[in-house]
């Protein structure tokens, strides 16, 4: 079942003020930056919730969806919405090169990081039998 897959995004500046380490790695500091998380779907479209972390926990700030074809999801092309519905980036891979487009002022690195660990959500969860 995807529900049991997740990843968080740590990052060695923190995002905003205020915000605590998650963790120590090599004796540097880990602070928390976004989770990213698989969304129930009543279609077959695979997409993922991605949460910004703030000093009082996480909110939710997006959710990026995948296209899908045929009834598969297809990991090569999605959209990034703001939870308001509006789209702010996409990623298109054609010829063995993936591309990001963002509007401006979006994280693409937040943006390239939720797309790697939503991916590796949906293969984990394909090699184990999930969804």
């Amino acid at each position: 079942v995807l529900l049991n897959y997740s990843a968080k995004i740590l990052s060695t500046v923190p995002r905003v003020d205020g915000l605590n380490p998650a963790m120590e790695y090599d004796g540097v500091a880990l602070y928390p930056w976004a989770t990213v998380s698989p969304m129930l779907s009543w279609t077959s479209q695979f997409s993922t919730d991605i949460q910004l972390a703030t000093p009082g926990g996480f909110e939710r700030f997006a959710t990026l969806g995948f296209t899908s074809s045929m009834g598969n999801t297809q990991l090569y092309a999605g959209v990034l919405k703001l939870t308001d519905g509006t789209a702010v980036a996409k990623f298109a891979r054609k010829g063995g090169v993936t591309s990001y487009t963002t509007a401006a002022g979006v994280d693409v690195g937040l943006f390239v990081a939720a797309h790697v660990a939503s991916v590796k959500i949906a293969r984990d969860s394909d090699q184990r039998g999930g969804a």
